[in-house]
């Protein structure tokens, strides 16, 4: 895996947002933990007490990404962030599946800050990471087992094709219970979000073990971009 950035069209597009990432190596993927089922239903109940399906478009997160997506020309109400569909999953009491430590973890840290995330198997992923707009020739195949056309839809692409989106991540960069080194990607954070993610890495460290990297901005290639897996 090579270096991550964005394209500098998306950047001018979207000037008031930025994108985040960390690195999570050495991970034993596992089932939930009892604790870490506690700490979910913890979060649950601070969602259904402070929000409902009216008041949770209004959260400054939610609201903004809303934004952006229909700065790209996606309609949210039909294209929703993962971060929103999973919020309005608890706010309508539909059952949340677990799937492993790692995707768990992430669902629990997209709840907590109210932004859009993915996490990917490093070790699947071919060259350079870029994101961009998707093109409406592009397709992927989406964890949802949906083929996923990318016009107007921000996109996290590699040598070989989409990796994630804000919208619904690749099948072909799922972590699975073979997996030991992920990328956790944070998406569309608004840039006056003063948040150096610490409590996602500590959160990362004591329900994933590992090494788990400080988390980096990501920048234009022109301006910087970042070596992976150094």
């Amino acid at each position: 895996m090579g270096r991550l950035s964005i394209e500098s069209s998306l950047r001018e597009k979207l000037p008031s947002f930025n994108f985040f990432w960390a690195e999570f190596r050495g991970i034993e993927i596992v089932p939930f933990s009892s604790e870490f089922l506690q700490a979910f239903e913890k979060e649950k109940a601070s969602i259904l007490k402070n929000y409902s399906l009216e008041t949770l478009k209004n959260q400054e997160n939610i609201s903004l990404t809303r934004q952006a997506f229909k700065a790209l020309g996606l309609d949210p109400a039909r294209y929703r962030p993962s971060s929103e569909a999973l919020l309005r999953r608890l706010l309508l009491n539909k059952e949340i599946t677990f799937i492993n430590n790692a995707v768990d973890l992430i669902n629990l840290l997209s709840l907590k800050y109210k932004l859009a995330m993915g996490i990917y198997d490093s070790d699947k992923i071919k060259g350079d990471l870029v994101i961009r707009e998707g093109r409406e020739s592009e397709e992927y195949l989406g964890i949802n087992a949906r083929l996923i056309n990318c016009k107007s839809k921000i996109v996290l692409v590699d040598s070989q094709g989409v990796v994630g989106s804000p919208y619904v991540d690749s099948q072909r960069t799922k972590v699975d219970w073979q997996s030991k080194n992920l990328i956790h990607v944070i998406y569309l954070v608004p840039s006056k979000f003063k948040e150096d993610f610490s409590e996602a890495r500590k959160l990362a460290s004591h329900f994933l073990g590992g090494d788990i990297s400080s988390y980096w901005k990501v920048e234009t290639l022109r301006e910087r971009g970042y070596n992976l897996g150094g």
